[in-house]
């Protein structure tokens, strides 16, 4: 297992996950991490639970910037891996992968939004830092 962090380097326009599952795809890689990233972002859809309900009930919030982006975390895995709780909540997904990531976005008011990172474009560009586990 390689232990070098990469950097998945974005264009403008670019869609976030789905760059994520070609870099996946490109590595060979089953799993990674994404310790963070800096960059531009737009067209946001954030989940966040509704209630202390479990298994979770998530409400979606859209963003539509452009805004910068704060701070992001998350990890990448096979589809098949995924926490039974989180598969009502990601049923739609088209992936071979289960991209499970968490972001803050700042816009030009000074608010910032946040909660797991449904979808989302680039702004201007954006860099990842991905770390195979």
């Amino acid at each position: 297992m390689d232990k070098k962090i990469y950097v998945i380097k974005y264009e403008e326009n670019e869609d976030i996950k789905e760059k994520i599952e070609k870099f996946m795809q490109e590595k060979q890689w089953d799993e990674a991490y994404i310790s963070g990233g800096i960059g531009s972002v737009k067209n946001l859809l954030f989940t966040a639970p509704k209630d202390n309900t479990l298994p979770p009930v998530v409400e979606k919030t859209s963003m539509e910037g452009p805004g910068e982006l704060v701070s992001i975390v998350g990890e990448i895995m096979p589809i098949d891996k995924i926490d039974e709780s989180l598969k009502a909540i990601y049923k739609d997904e088209e992936s071979d992968f289960f991209i499970h990531l968490h972001a803050s976005v700042g816009l030009k008011d000074g608010k910032v939004y946040g909660g797991g990172l449904h979808k989302g474009r680039t702004f201007r560009g954006l860099k990842l830092y991905i770390q195979e586990i």
